[in-house]
Formats: C-alpha cells, structure tokens, sequence
C-alpha cells in the first residue's frame, strides 16, 4: 500500500478549513517540507534563546559566588582581626585587674598604716599635752623663784 501511495500522482488531504480535497503528493510534501523547516527555525531561536540565557544565569551564579566567596573571606579576615582586638582587650582586662588588686592591697597597707600612725599620733599629743603640763608647772615653780629672789632684793 506504501508501495502504491508513493507512486500516485495525489492524494487525500484536508483544507484549512476542514473540507476533504486531493493534492498532488509533490506539492504536500513540499508544504511538509515547508512546515519542518519553519519549526525546524522556530525551534533553533528557542534554542539560542535557552542558551543565551543558560550563559547569562551562568555568568550570574559566577559573578554571585566570587562575590559571596570575596565577602566570606572578608568576613573571616575581620572575625580574625576581631578576635585579636578581643584578646587584647582581654589581656588589658587582666592587666587592669591586676593593678586593681595591688592598688587595693596598698589602699589595706596604707590604712591600717594610718591606723597605727592615729594611735602614735594619740600618743604623741598626750606626751605633748604631759610635756606643756610639765613646762607650765616648771615656769610657774621657776617664776615663784623669781618673785621669791626680788623680794629678797628689795
């Protein structure tokens, strides 16, 4: 049958509209033809339009993750810096602590040095007091001799 449909001269088709008609087979072919070769076109801008944006989504996701790749290593370089900074500062922290400690230490020594010094002071005052005692009974002895002597004088 293929046989026999190959060497006529037409054959059967249908119109746009529907209606049954006969068509010699070049000139179906050659609309088949026709038909392949537009899908065929249509088919390759698909194609160059898939991969045009295949490249642009490629050129995308690259720029994308140098761009994510440069920020990770900034933000690995700024964590190192920061941690440095923080080692620092806590080191000055320990420092400061430190210098706290002794400095509380000397504010305890200097106190109950001022203490013991109150308590010398006391002491000293009272001797003083005992001393301007001693004075004033010794001036006061010293000046009845005086009195006595001028007296004798006169």
């Amino acid at each position: 049958m293929e046989k026999v449909w190959h060497q006529a001269d037409t054959c059967e088709v249908t119109s746009q509209d529907g209606g049954p008609g006969v068509a010699p087979v070049e000139m179906f072919f050659s609309g088949f033809r026709a038909h392949l070769k537009a899908k065929a076109a249509e088919t390759e801008v698909r194609l160059a339009r898939l991969e045009a944006a295949d490249k642009t989504v490629t050129e995308r996701r690259t720029a994308l993750y140098n761009q994510l790749a440069a920020n990770y290593h900034k933000a690995k370089i700024e964590r190192a810096e920061m941690a440095r900074e923080l080692e620092a500062l806590e080191e000055d922290l320990r420092a400061a602590r430190a210098q706290c400690a002794e400095s509380e230490q000397a504010v305890r020594a200097a106190a109950a040095k001022a203490k013991g010094n109150e308590g010398e002071l006391a002491r000293l005052h009272r001797l003083e007091a005992n001393h301007l005692a001693q004075l004033a009974s010794l001036k006061q002895a010293e000046e009845e001799k005086v009195a006595d002597l001028r007296k004798r004088l006169e």
